[in-house]
């Protein structure tokens, strides 16, 4: 087999080995969009390029409109004391985080265009001792205060950004904040959207993604139903987590140390392959050599019929020690002697006179 045989193994090997490690063609690489295949637009503020993975905008900050860990949220449109969010320029929906309340300001009416099903809620303040010091109600039909939300999950973004996973039983107008957050109020974001963006889950899209398939993410309990990223194990796929980014570099550390044990097995195959070749070549060269010794008997076998000195290597089956007896006739058959035979290098004499004098 020719060393140009190998070739198309190895590039076939090289491809496997490069999409592994890399990804292959499902990393993003155009401006403005994440994640795999790019199938996800960024919301960072100013038009700004977000983290081609995850989708975060780290360095610039959501949009105002949207909201999130990757930015995917869409803030709902609400009035606080009477004004709109989407035109007061004051310190709440400014979209600037160091602009905040100045402590004049205990509670904030919340009210909206229409009827909502509220589910986040995230709020920034300016002292982390205040951060989680707050209460949301809203009155009923009957003017009674009510806790707005049933199953609340809060989820500490960071020191100063609190996210709280809220479930209203019933579309709410309006909704109370009080407590010692608000006085130290920075910035809120409020969206009705019950789905998580892709690739993360939890009841406040806490948590990034670690299925298969990350549009199988669900809240946690549900787990993965097309099972864990390779890398990752656990009833829904959280083990080995340690911060936004890991799932990348998880599965790139996995896919290398894939690729190289792909590479020790097609070693090993490729090697188990040449032997078989090698055993082949020297099966049919013994075969070969087989042939020809039987062709050259076969060739002094035909000399053997021939006059001179060639018949002297010629062998023959000749009969010694003849017993000489008579044929008997028994019943249902003939009876004959024994004779020992056996093959001989040399043919014996035994001439017609020999047999003849021995008869005598």
């Amino acid at each position: 087999m020719s060393k140009g045989s190998f070739i198309p193994p190895i590039l076939i090997l090289l491809l496997t080995v490069n999409r592994l490690v890399l990804g292959g063609s499902t990393h993003c690489t155009t401006d403005g969009r994440f994640g795999p295949n790019c199938r996800h637009q960024c919301h960072c503020n100013n038009d700004t390029d977000c983290d081609k993975a995850n989708g975060s905008c780290s360095s610039s900050g959501c949009d105002p409109a949207w909201f999130g860990p990757a930015c995917q949220y869409p803030s709902v449109r609400f009035r606080v004391n009477g004004e709109t969010s989407d035109d007061m320029g004051n310190w709440l929906t400014d979209n600037n985080d160091m602009s905040c309340n100045d402590g004049s300001t205990s509670a904030l009416n919340v009210t909206f265009d229409m009827p909502v099903y509220l589910r986040l809620i995230r709020y920034v303040v300016n002292e982390t001792d205040h951060l989680s010091n707050i209460s949301l109600s809203y009155l009923d039909k009957n003017d009674q205060a009510k806790v707005l939300c049933r199953n609340t999950t809060t989820v500490r973004v960071n020191d100063l950004t609190m996210d709280i996973a809220c479930e209203t039983e019933t579309k709410v107008m309006a909704f109370i904040m009080e407590g010692a957050a608000v006085e130290s109020l920075c910035s809120l974001h409020i969206t009705n959207d019950t789905r998580c963006p892709i690739g993360w889950h939890g009841q406040a899209c806490e948590h990034q993604c670690n299925c298969v398939n990350q549009t199988d993410c669900h809240i946690p309990g549900e787990g993965c139903p097309s099972g864990c990223a390779p890398g990752y194990s656990s009833e829904d796929c959280m083990s080995g987590i340690t911060g936004p980014g890991d799932f990348m570099k998880n599965t790139r550390k996995t896919r290398a140390a894939t690729a190289v044990t792909l590479v020790v097995i097609v070693t090993a195959v490729a090697a188990v392959f040449a032997g078989v070749i090698l055993l082949l070549k020297l099966y049919v060269a013994s075969s070969k050599s087989d042939l020809k010794v039987r062709e050259q008997m076969f060739s002094h076998g035909r000399n053997g019929d021939r006059e001179g000195p060639e018949q002297e290597n010629v062998s023959e089956i000749v009969i010694t020690n003849p017993v000489y007896c008579t044929v008997d006739i028994v019943p249902g058959g003939v009876q004959l002697c024994d004779m020992d035979v056996k093959i001989c290098d040399k043919p014996q004499d035994l001439s017609t006179s020999a047999l003849g004098s021995k008869q005598d």
